[in-house]
C-alpha cells in the first residue's frame, strides 16, 4: 500500500480555498450581527409603540378627559425618556408588586434598571406624543390621532426615529339633544304654542309608557340568577330609563317656546281649544316633567344597584358609576337638591375606587369631581337644563293661563 503525505504545495493551496470561501462568510455573520444591534432600538421602538396606540385607544375610549390631559399637560410639547415611567403611557409596565392586580405607579415596575436585559435596548429612546386634530372624511364629524414618536441615535450616531399614527375614539359634547318633532298640527300664535304643546306631550307619554313596559319585562332577571347576571340586567333597565330620559330632556327642549309664549297670557279669543282638550295638555306638561324626574331617578337607582354588587367584572362597576354621574349631574341641573354635596361625596369615592386600579377613569372622575363645583360653566347641556328648570318654575302659570283663558274671573 502506497502512503504518502500532503505536500507544502496541496496544504497551501487548501488554505488559500479555505480562506477564500470562509472569510467572506465571517465577514457576512459579523455585518449581519452589526446590523442587528444598530436595529435593536427600532424593534423596541415597534413594540413600544404598540403599546403606546392600545395604551391611547384605551385611554380615548375609558376618559372624555384624555386628549385634553394630553394638550393642558406637557406630555405633548417636550421630548421624554421612556425609563422610569416619566410617560404615562409607561408607567407600569408589569404587576410586580402587592397588592397584584393594581397596577401603581412608584410601587410596579416601570422601564429601568431593574428590568435586566431589556434595559441596554430601551435606554437610548425618547419619546414625542402629540395629538393632531381634523376631520373624518366619512362622517364629517372631529377626528383625532395621536402621533407616537420614538427616536434614538444608532451605533454610528446618527439620529433616527419610528413615528407611529393612531386614530382614537373622540367624544363629542352635545349642547341639544336632537329629537324628531311631530308634525304640524296648524294654528298661529297661541293657538300654534298650544298644538305644539299637545303633539309633543303626547309624544312624550308614548315613550314613557313604552319604557315602563320595557323595564318592568327584565324585573325577574333582576331576582333571578348569579350576580353578574343581576347586574347585567339591572344595567339593562338603567340603561332603557337613561335613553328615555334623554328623549325627554328633547322634548321638553322643544316644548319651552311654547311654554314660555303660553304662559305670558292668554286670552279667550287666542286658545279657542274646549277645556278637556286644555285639560288634557296641562295633563301631558306635568306628565312629561315627572316623566323625567322618574327615568332619571331610575337610571340612577338601578345604576347603583349593580354597583353595588361585589365581586364582579370592573367594567360592570365603571358603566354602572358612569350612568348614575350623567344622571345626576342631569337631575341636580334640572331640579334643585336638598343637598349637591352628596354627588361630589359620590365622585370623589368613585376616583377613589379607581385609583391604582385604572387610571383613565380615576383621571376622569377627579375631572367630574372638579367641575361639579362650577357645573353652569362645564356642562355642555347646561342650556337645556335651563330650559326644563324654566318650565317646571313657570308649570303653575302655564296651566293658569291655559285652563283659565276663557274664565270671567281671570284677573
Amino acid at each position: 500500500m502506497n502512503r504518502r503525505g500532503l505536500s507544502f504545495t496541496e496544504v497551501l493551496v487548501a488554505l488559500i480555498v479555505i480562506v477564500v470561501g470562509v472569510l467572506p462568510m465571517i465577514s457576512v455573520f459579523l455585518s449581519t450581527g452589526d446590523s442587528i444591534r444598530q436595529t435593536f432600538p427600532y424593534y423596541q421602538a415597534i413594540f413600544l409603540a404598540e403599546l403606546a396606540a392600545e395604551e391611547s385607544r384605551l385611554g380615548a375610549s375609558e376618559d372624555p378627559h384624555y386628549v385634553d390631559r394630553f394638550t393642558q399637560e406637557s406630555y405633548c410639547r417636550l421630548r421624554t425618556t421612556v425609563l422610569r415611567g416619566n410617560h404615562p403611557y409607561l408607567a407600569v409596565v408589569e404587576d410586580s408588586a402587592t397588592p397584584f392586580g393594581r397596577m401603581q405607579k412608584g410601587k410596579d415596575a416601570a422601564l429601568g434598571p431593574g428590568l435586566g436585559a431589556i434595559y441596554p435596548l430601551v435606554e437610548p429612546l425618547g419619546l414625542f406624543v402629540a395629538p393632531e386634530f381634523g376631520t373624518a372624511p366619512d362622517s364629517g364629524l372631529e377626528e383625532i390621532r395621536f402621533k407616537t414618536r420614538f427616536d434614538w441615535l444608532d451605533k454610528r450616531k446618527r439620529p433616527m426615529e419610528f413615528l407611529f399614527p393612531t386614530n382614537v375614539v373622540s367624544w363629542h359634547a352635545l349642547d341639544r339633544v336632537e329629537t324628531v318633532a311631530p308634525a304640524a298640527t296648524g294654528g298661529t300664535g297661541k293657538l300654534a304654542s298650544f298644538n305644539t304643546l299637545m303633539a309633543l306631550g303626547q309624544s312624550a307619554k308614548a315613550l314613557v309608557d313604552a319604557v315602563k313596559v320595557k323595564v318592568a319585562a327584565l324585573d325577574p332577571a333582576t331576582q333571578t340568577g348569579g350576580a353578574y347576571s343581576r347586574a347585567v340586567a339591572l344595567l339593562s333597565q338603567a340603561t332603557l330609563n337613561e335613553a328615555v330620559a334623554a328623549e325627554l330632556l328633547g322634548i321638553l327642549q322643544d316644548m319651552h317656546p311654547a311654554v314660555q309664549d303660553l304662559a305670558a297670557g292668554v286670552s279667550r279669543d287666542q286658545l279657542p281649544v274646549p277645556k278637556d282638550k286644555r285639560r288634557l295638555a296641562v295633563t301631558l306638561l306635568g306628565k312629561t316633567l315627572q316623566g323625567l324626574n322618574d327615568c332619571l331617578a331610575g337610571s340612577i337607582g338601578k345604576s347603583g344597584q349593580a354597583g353595588a354588587a361585589p365581586s364582579l367584572p370592573i367594567g360592570v362597576y365603571l358603566g354602572a358609576h358612569r350612568r348614575v354621574v350623567r344622571c345626576a349631574k342631569m337631575d341636580l341641573l334640572t331640579r334643585p337638591w336638598p343637598n349637591s354635596g352628596s354627588l361630589a361625596t359620590m365622585l370623589r369615592d368613585v376616583a377613589a375606587f379607581y385609583q391604582d386600579r385604572m387610571p383613565n377613569p380615576w383621571h376622569a372622575f377627579s375631572i367630574e369631581e372638579r367641575d361639579l363645583s362650577d357645573l353652569n360653566a362645564s356642562y355642555p347641556l347646561v342650556a337645556a337644563a335651563r330650559k326644563v328648570r324654566f318650565i317646571r318654575e313657570h308649570f303653575s302659570q302655564a296651566a293658569f293661563q291655559i285652563l283659565l283663558c276663557d274664565s270671567e274671573d281671570k284677573p
